[in-house]
């Protein structure tokens, strides 16, 4: 009776040794994805010029287009974003939050034609999505084409 209730006492500590251990690496971690994360952005800019940019937003919704002609080039848009957080949904559908590095607007991304699970925070994108967003706070779209900006 009593071995059973010191172990019981010696894995609760554990668990809480572990819980409270955890939190700290948690905090640790979010510093420095806050910190890549500023640190990736300043690299983007410093390797692509904004004319750059603005062709391979252009040059994305050409292609993209080429590829799917049953889209109008009026009804698609592209845009250079980071990628700021990512959840699952209750449709267990994975959204991720994005800043528009141009209007500086928080947008959410829904799993389009594209596969969203192996983007990690952080990382540049321009994305092709269509001009309809819905009317959510922040608005929400699908995406139809992402393009990773690596340097």
């Amino acid at each position: 009776m009593v071995n059973k209730l010191t172990i019981t006492l010696i894995s609760i500590l554990m668990v809480l040794l572990f819980a409270a251990c955890g939190s700290q690496d948690s905090e640790i971690n979010k510093e420095v994805i806050e910190t890549s994360k500023a640190s990736d952005n300043e690299e983007v800019k410093k390797i692509y010029s904004k004319d750059q940019i603005e062709d391979l937003k252009r040059n994305s919704i050409q292609n993209f287009i080429k590829e799917n002609p049953n889209y109008q080039k009026e009804d698609i848009e592209s845009k250079w974003v980071v990628v700021l957080g990512s959840e699952l949904n209750n449709k267990k559908s994975l959204l991720l939050t994005v800043k528009d590095q141009e209007s500086n607007d928080l947008l959410v991304l829904g799993n389009g034609i594209e596969d969203l699970s192996k983007i990690e925070i952080g990382q540049s994108l321009i994305i092709v999505t269509t001009k309809l967003w819905k009317q959510s706070n922040p608005p929400r779209n699908d995406v139809l084409e992402i393009i990773h900006l690596s340097f």
